[in-house]
């Protein structure tokens, strides 16, 4: 089985998957991740001008927010969210689905207070994104300090890889499981609410994006060393070639494959030898197929 992770990563989730499917071979090739952009900052603020909005930041003074494309907070808690957010007095970006209604179905309100965007433009203080945004290189960007996210995994993952300490605030399946990895294993991540049905108040939002970015914080500090150790971890996977990085377990992942490509080869050779009246014995010359070498620097290339 491959798994989007890296084994010194979650060495606990991987010990916990391997037992429960009694010792099935487990081969943890990520992190499976995108890198940012390798374009000159001139060329990526043109994109984009959120990248050139926070080009103009303090290092480490913007809270990013967002949910993911799949999963969507009720219009109840985007206003509590917002108004907590403009009480911080901190800035953010913020990537902005259209709420869930009280039956779960999209809502034509995004469920922001009235003006609440042009209010935050205009004062510098924040953006508000519609529906999608460069969130590698957001997370990537040095002005951000700090994640709000519902736990997914490609978005943990991202954020890790770039040494962002998170907010939590899982919706749905295994979200809860990565949100409890991400505070009480490795240390980068403070809980706000859990689930699409969390009463989240603006002092709960304001208290939670006070301790991530304020300056004053001893969170923040300790939560900000945790993700840039977390960071190492993830570079160490994607950029060696080391027994654990995720080159090294795809490339014990393909020999164990060609072993098990040349035993079935062998099996089944033999059975059609007995099925014609000859003894049975393998093809000559059959070897497991050698490992290409190129084929996996294309396979830690394309990050598949």
């Amino acid at each position: 089985m491959l798994v989007n992770t890296a084994e010194k990563l979650e060495p606990k989730g991987l010990s916990m998957l391997r037992q429960s499917l009694n010792n099935v071979p487990i081969f943890p090739v990520g992190p499976l991740l995108r890198a940012a952009s390798s374009s000159s900052p001139q060329e990526t603020t043109l994109r984009s001008p959120i990248l050139a909005w926070l080009d103009k930041q303090p290092p480490g003074s913007v809270l990013y927010v967002s949910f993911g494309s799949l999963y969507k907070i009720s219009a109840s808690q985007a206003t509590e969210l917002a108004m907590g957010l403009e009480k911080s007095g901190h800035k953010f970006v913020w990537v902005v689905q259209p709420a869930a209604d009280v039956n779960g179905s999209e809502s034509p309100s995004s469920g922001l207070p009235d003006g609440f965007a042009e209010r935050m433009d205009v004062a510098g203080r924040g953006l508000v994104v519609q529906c999608w945004a460069p969130q590698v290189e957001i997370l990537a960007h040095p002005a951000t300090g700090a994640f709000l996210t519902h736990c997914g995994w490609n978005s943990a993952q991202e954020s890790l890889a770039a040494g962002v300490p998170m907010v939590g605030w899982p919706l749905s399946a295994e979200q809860f499981y990565n949100a409890k990895l991400l505070v009480e294993e490795m240390g980068v991540c403070i809980e706000l609410a859990r689930s699409t049905a969390a009463a989240v108040t603006r002092d709960e939002v304001l208290e939670a994006v006070d301790r991530v970015l304020g300056e004053t914080s001893g969170v923040r500090a300790v939560m900000r060393r945790k993700a840039a150790e977390m960071k190492e971890v993830i570079d160490a996977a994607r950029d060696s070639d080391g027994e654990y990085s995720s080159l090294g377990v795809t490339r014990r992942f393909l020999d164990a494959m060609a072993r098990t490509s040349s035993v079935m080869g062998t099996t089944m050779s033999g059975t059609s030898g007995e099925a014609q009246g000859r003894p049975s014995r393998a093809k000559r010359g059959m070897k497991p197929n050698p490992l290409n070498t190129e084929e996996l620097i294309v396979v830690q290339e394309l990050k598949i």
